[in-house]
């Protein structure tokens, strides 16, 4: 699979799994796409991704709520 140049979507974005996920896929080239509740956070993991070169766009959503689905996917 090629991650170089490709983009990323990744729930849970802020912490954990999903933030170290996001940061290596981001050192592999991808850009990527970060979501989770915690906009501080996200916004702590995408400052830390562009600081090393990488391209990090985050959305906050609360993803067990439909309206805030469709509302995040319009947006991206």
């Amino acid at each position: 699979m090629q991650i170089r140049e490709s983009t990323i979507l990744i729930t849970g974005a802020s912490s954990g799994i999903g933030a170290a996920f996001a940061q290596a896929a981001a050192r592999m080239g991808a850009r990527v796409v970060l979501l989770a509740r915690n906009a501080a956070a996200l916004e702590t993991v995408a400052e830390t991704i562009r600081a090393a070169g990488g391209s990090a766009h985050v959305f906050p959503a609360d993803l067990i709520d439909p309206a805030a689905v469709d509302a995040v996917v319009a947006r991206i």
